[in-house]
């Protein structure tokens, strides 16, 4: 009899333990993750290059991939500096409003993209 009760116990113990474990996801976001810094990197790869309309095709796919995090942030950022250097002013303004919206405080991007807010808005877009 208390095989029984000790039986159900555990499998009461073991339904609990798979109901409560976390999906396997992490790993996926991770690989997903390592894909968009690559995408990053090549993005600014190619605006070293002076390739900026290629560059700015991946940051805007990287904004759409992974919004609202710190990877689209930084998508954010760096094509608001390609479009400040090509003279659309107002569309870097857009882009650094989403990339301090999407970062904290404590970021050191949100303080750059402050930075770079003012000096457009001071130069009118000047360079």
């Amino acid at each position: 009899m208390w095989y029984r009760i000790a039986g159900s116990v555990s499998l009461l113990l073991f339904l609990v333990a798979c109901a409560v474990r976390p999906p396997p996801s992490p790993p996926v976001e991770m690989a997903k993750e390592g894909r968009i810094q690559e995408e990053l990197k090549r993005a600014q790869s190619l605006e070293a290059q002076g390739k900026e309309r290629a560059a700015l095709l991946l940051y805007r796919d990287v904004l759409e991939k992974v919004p609202y995090t710190s990877l689209g942030a930084q998508a954010a950022y760096r094509a608001a500096e390609v479009y400040w250097k090509r003279g659309y002013w107002e569309k870097a303004l857009e882009l650094l409003h989403r990339a301090v919206e999407w970062v904290g405080s404590e970021d050191p991007l949100y303080h750059r993209s402050y930075l770079l807010m003012a000096r457009i808005l001071h130069g009118r877009g000047e360079r």
